[in-house]
């Protein structure tokens, strides 16, 4: 039998895209759906061995679909930043393997699918598989075409196509025009689910059969029917694949061919696949290998000392230093090892706490280190430096100056790429580092690793760092970037640090409570649910409750996934609006979320030895510079709910003290008044207007004093979309209004604020021509798909250019800011701890007879951090607990 298959990409794409973790090339540009693409196409091919295979692609551009419902699809979200750059790398493995791809102006993959089954399906000793798991193909299965799914390794028939839907292939159109199709948007008949559609099919034959005989349908169903005969049709129309497509393609030019080795392994170079790389083709390495260093184990005090001696005489231009240890929690963990390097072809390793072997008395050894790693003549260097400061705070040791930091540094020269070490050594030294999965076993730590093999990888370590330094140096200063290097992200690591060390007090007997209560209304809510539902089933499986939605209660199927009906909180928030339930629900998950993610992990975070908590902030994930924070997250506590308010309460001040919080005000947009210069933003912050209100009159055709409540919010929205770049549609969604009138909305901000529109497109214009768009200090973000011909991949690129300026400077400001605050703290020699960064505001611990003199001097710092000429301001409050302050 000849086998041809025919591949639906864009099935392919998402399924890899969610299925793998996120990978980046060595560029930055993330390739996770790469990979799982590649995976799947090579798995495909060897297992199934096709004769012949055709890609099939949907268009960018829109189809005749859209010509017979402009709605068709319109509620399809946009797919996600970091999937955009990644569809032409996968065009790129297509046409190099060389795999042939087709499309046609006007149609979607499924139709070139279903013209080529046409053609070929009455072929003698021919078997036909469809590649993919879109439900729509299904009423293309046949007596010699079956779909095959990649993921489930599952081949679907004709029965399995009726155990589906109820009927045969070739009356699914029929069943998909009464019950509709939300991720598509095809309207359907409003109320009528797959099991009412499929039974009225088989009583009548197809939709015609079902249309001509609504008077002979009983109840309410037939006033379905009736109201909805038209969309019925027009559904008919959108779902039906198109036959008869001229693909321009002989049996010849369909079959697959040898894979072209050399030209895949550049691209697998290309992009870091070292897995998919054939032998039989020498690949060329980015850089040329660096000489490893030699690595030696310190196995006695004696030779410590010596070792220790030779540093102070030489006074290094770098000390590099690393920390090995059996927990990832910096500060409640134990030492198991400590390495350093001061020269390019030595590495040390002093083993302090492993199960086996001669290690030395801590003590001792950080008696000995402790000079070295104090003094302020030799620059220290780290990878992730912050957490080894931490680990040797714990035993009394304050590494500094910490001149250099390799992770930060590689954040800085491509904040979207990778910058653990494995991935820097392999990029700018051209060699392979010892991995720690290869060395620590399941539940093992580093305490149980041999010594020998400990001192070649911790050693290794060290060396590396010291060996990237200066190649990392070099990198920051060819692209513009020491300044906000030098300035902002190197002295800002001590800052987090002390803060990491200081935590936050927290009163567990008040989490207790919040637990109690917090359960209590969950108890409360799922009784409501229940009566609602009219049963009682399992709130938190996504399968039951789509039952009691869409089948027993017939509320309007929203959106489907690949695994049936979305229950997501967008498809709930829409279905508030019809029914009691789903808001209910809405009000169970974000209350169970909150006790889960807050309430119950804040208690099991509390350190034993200082009841706070020890949030871990990173310096190196958000590619516009801001903070995040983990263990527990801060960021993402909910601010404008009282259960929000009521979390922050249980962050308390210790006796004789308060929290003081300082949180700028509309800091974005101050930023795009100063950065574009628009004469009526200028105007409208040189007045002290509120600029949410003087957006709302202009739109609404109303003087400032009229706007109430409801028109700012509306003005806040819309401020705030032009920076984040939101379009026409995503507004209305937002807002709850036609799209036109969201563009209005748009397109009024515009004509008031007409200098943004002009500065807008200068900041575009500078993406495209340098790659990448920088912020007030310099900060860079790097972004390839700005000059993409596909039009998504530019327009997600457009929208994080110009989010990124203000974003970025923001963030910017704010460790500006506490770096200052830091210094001066330490200068005058004040008690007050700045203990918590989220989003714009700095939250402090003051004692009560430094509340009068941090409430003076923090604010100037931080409305004086950028000279600009909008006034930056501030809003300041204290209280006992952090509600209380915020």
């Amino acid at each position: 039998m000849k086998k041809l298959y025919l591949i639906d990409i864009s099935s392919f794409i998402f399924r890899a895209y969610y299925a793998i973790r996120p990978l980046s090339a060595k560029d930055g540009t993330p390739v996770n759906a790469v990979f799982g693409v590649i995976s799947m196409m090579q798995k495909l091919i060897q297992t199934h061995k096709p004769d012949h295979l055709i890609v099939c692609y949907d268009r960018p551009d829109k189809g005749f679909r859209h010509e017979i419902f402009p709605e068709y699809k319109a509620n399809r979200s946009e797919p996600p930043e970091d999937l955009v750059p990644q569809f032409e790398l996968i065009n790129e493995f297509i046409r190099t393997y060389p795999i042939k791809g087709v499309d046609k102006k006007g149609y979607e993959a499924d139709d070139v699918i279903a013209s080529l089954v046409e053609k070929y399906k009455n072929e003698k000793d021919m078997s036909i598989y469809i590649v993919s798991s879109d439900k729509d193909l299904m009423q293309l299965v046949g007596e010699n075409v079956f779909m095959y799914d990649t993921m489930k390794d599952k081949t679907l028939k004709t029965e399995d196509v009726k155990a589906k839907f109820g009927v045969l292939p070739e009356r699914v159109v029929d069943v998909q025009s009464l019950c509709g199709d939300a991720s598509d948007n095809i309207p359907g008949v409003l109320g009528v689910g797959p099991k009412t559609a499929s039974k009225l099919i088989n009583d009548h034959g197809d939709l015609e059969g079902v249309l001509a005989n609504i008077d002979k349908i009983k109840g309410k169903l037939a006033e379905k029917l009736e109201a909805g005969k038209k969309n019925a049709l027009l559904s008919k129309k959108l779902v039906t694949l198109v036959r008869d497509l001229d693909l321009e393609l002989d049996w010849d030019t369909m079959g697959l061919q040898e894979p072209q080795e050399q030209e895949l392994n550049e691209f697998y170079t290309k992009l870091g696949f070292k897995r998919f790389i054939t032998s039989a083709t020498e690949t060329r390495k980015t850089v040329p290998a660096v000489k490893k260093a030699r690595f030696e184990l310190i196995d006695s005090i004696n030779k410590l000392e010596k070792v220790v001696q030779e540093i102070k005489d030489s006074k290094p231009k770098f000390l590099a230093f690393d920390t090995e240890t059996d927990a990832l929690d910096s500060l409640n963990t134990q030492l198991v090892g400590i390495s350093f390097c001061t020269r390019k072809d030595l590495a040390y390793y002093v083993p302090l706490n492993h199960k086996e072997g001669n290690n030395l008395d801590i003590k001792s050894v950080l008696e000995r280190l402790k000079p070295v790693l104090e003094d302020k003549e030799i620059p220290k260097v780290g990878q992730n430096a912050k957490f080894d400061h931490n680990v040797f705070s714990q035993y009394g040791v304050q590494v500094t100056p910490i001149a250099h930091d390799t992770m930060l540094g590689s954040y800085l020269i491509d904040p979207q790429s990778q910058h653990n070490l494995d991935f820097l050594a392999d990029k700018y030294l051209g060699i392979e580092t010892i991995k720690f999965k290869d060395l620590v076993g399941r539940g093992q730590t580093f305490a149980d690793v041999d010594i020998k093999l400990a001192t070649d990888y911790a050693a290794e370590d060290s060396w590396v760092v010291y060996s990237l330094v200066e190649k990392i140096i070099d990198e920051l200063k060819k692209n513009d970037l020491n300044g906000v290097y030098a300035t902002i992200e190197m002295p800002l690591v001590p800052v987090l640090a002390k803060m990491e060390q200081q935590g936050v007090l927290v009163d567990q007997g008040f989490l207790d409570e919040l637990n109690e209560e917090f359960a209590s209304r969950l108890n409360i809510l799922e009784k409501d649910i229940y009566s609602l539902a009219g049963e009682e089933f399992n709130i938190n499986s996504p399968k039951q409750l789509a039952v009691i939605l869409f089948e027993k209660l017939e509320l309007p199927v929203i959106k489907k996934t690949k695994t049936g009906y979305s229950t997501d909180v967008d498809v709930l928030s829409e279905l508030a609006r019809q029914h009691a339930l789903p808001e209910k629900l809405l009000k169970y998950r974000s209350l169970t979320k909150l006790l889960s993610t807050y309430v119950v992990q804040l208690k099991n975070l509390i350190n034993p030895k200082t009841d706070r908590v020890h949030t871990n902030f990173n310096q190196a994930i958000v590619a516009t510079g801001r903070l995040s924070s983990k263990e527990p997250n801060l960021q993402n506590i909910p601010i404008k709910t009282d259960e929000g308010k009521r979390i922050r309460q249980a962050f308390i001040a210790p006796e004789g003290h308060v929290l003081f919080s300082v949180d700028y005000s509309q800091i974005e947009l101050r930023l795009l008044a100063a950065f574009s210069q628009d004469p009526n933003l200028l105007d409208a912050y040189k007045k002290n207007q509120d600029i949410h209100s003087r957006t709302a009159s202009h739109i609404f055709g109303m003087s400032i004093e009229e706007v109430d409540s409801t028109h700012r919010s509306i003005g806040k929205t819309i401020n705030f979309g032009v920076i984040y770049g939101q379009s026409a549609f995503g507004l209305a969604k937002q807002l709850g209004v036609p799209q036109k009138e969201a563009k209005r909305f748009i397109e009024g901000f515009y004509t008031e604020f007409a200098r943004v529109k002009e500065y807008k497109e200068e900041v575009l214009n500078q993406a495209r021509e340098n790659g990448f768009v920088t912020t007030h200090l310099g900060r860079r973000r790097y972004l390839p798909e700005i000059t993409s011909r596909n039009h998504l991949s530019r327009q997600n690129a457009e929208r994080m250019a110009f989010n990124t300026v203000f974003q970025g400077s923001a963030a910017d400001l704010i460790k500006k800011a506490m770096i200052e605050i830091h210094d001066k703290l330490i200068k005058d020699g004040l008690k007050t701890k700045m203990i918590l960064q989220v989003h714009d505001e700095l939250l402090f611990e003051v004692p009560e007879d430094e509340l009068q003199i941090v409430q003076k001097f923090i604010p100037e710092i931080m409305e004086g951090a950028f000279e600009l000429d909008v006034a930056l301001k501030v809003t300041c409050n204290s209280g006992k607990t952090w509600a209380e302050a915020h």
